[in-house]
């Protein structure tokens, strides 16, 4: 591959440099950490980290793989599969590959032709729960699976969820109709202690207790439109929260958009991190945003 940036260093022998290559492609494939995020968006020009010439997409994963700022990438071509699968270099074929920062998955940008892809953890699963007619007391237990819970059996037979974003057509947030929630597959993420409530209608900001996130809401209106209280979950070790780490994400001029679960919503969470909620604000009745920080313990620090 040919850097427009910098040079990259070759062996003496061009034939054991691509035969190593070739093995740290393998390696790329066996792992699959990228994901297509999605089609016609490019990273913004302060995430771009390098942009060079490839011949395969394989080529630009693994430069993003060995460089540990990177995070997502962009290629001018459009492949229709859901991760990184394609390997074969394409002779005659030159592709522009652009590296951007792991930090800056919101800093996107439209650009028809172009694809992003992702470092992706393959435990990682996504879920949509839908408000309608959902509505609860706003006294409910916070030790009952409740109608809007990402750890409700019929999504999950583990505890592992937690909320990552919220959605709402066409109301400015007065009300939610959807939530999105984070799955992570290869074990429970919580202790055996009691969950809590979160007091969202007392309209202070408050949020989780240490190393507690944000699992399931309620509100007492059927339409989803004040919700009252939210339900905090331990996490159990080694899985804790980097609050050095934290954004809020703000819902003004945000509803509407995509509801598909595998692209960003307009009010989620960073899914680089990843992060989860810890919160869900609330003011003068209007839901304006979540309160997001990095979760860790997913992987071997």
């Amino acid at each position: 591959m040919v850097n427009k940036n910098e040079s990259c260093r070759t062996s003496p022998s061009p034939i054991l440099f691509f035969l190593l290559l070739s093995v740290i492609c393998v390696l790329a494939r066996k792992e699959d950490l990228y994901r297509l995020i999605d089609k016609d968006l490019t990273c913004d020009s302060l995430s771009i980290i390098h942009s060079f010439t490839v011949h395969s997409l394989s080529n630009c994963a693994t430069a993003c793989k060995l460089k540990s700022s990177c995070g997502m990438f962009a290629v001018n071509h459009v492949y229709n599969n859901a991760s990184v699968t394609e390997h074969k270099p394409k002779k005659n074929i030159q592709l522009t590959c652009v590296l951007c920062k792991s930090n800056n998955l919101t800093s996107v940008v439209e650009n028809k032709g172009w694809s992003i892809y992702m470092k992706w953890l393959k435990e990682a699963r996504f879920h949509i729960l839908d408000t309608d007619n959902k509505s609860s007391a706003p006294d409910i237990s916070p030790l009952e699976v409740w109608h809007i819970d990402c750890n409700n059996p019929e999504i999950t037979t583990k505890k592992n969820g937690a909320i990552i974003g919220i959605w709402d057509d066409k109301d400015e947030f007065r009300d939610l109709d959807k939530v999105k929630c984070f799955n992570w597959d290869a074990s429970g993420l919580f202790s055996e202690k009691p969950s809590r409530l979160l007091y969202i209608y007392l309209e202070d900001y408050r949020q989780c207790p240490k190393d507690y996130v944000l699992t399931a809401i309620t509100a007492s209106n059927a339409a989803f439109r004040n919700v009252d209280n939210g339900k905090c979950t331990p996490l159990r070790a080694p899985f804790h929260i980097d609050y050095e780490n934290c954004v809020t994400v703000n819902s003004e001029g945000r509803d509407g958009g995509s509801v598909d679960k595998w692209r960003p919503w307009r009010v989620q969470c960073p899914t680089a991190g990843p992060q989860v909620a810890v919160s869900l604000h609330r003011r003068r009745r209007i839901h304006t945003g979540l309160k997001c920080c990095v979760l860790k313990g997913l992987t071997i620090e």
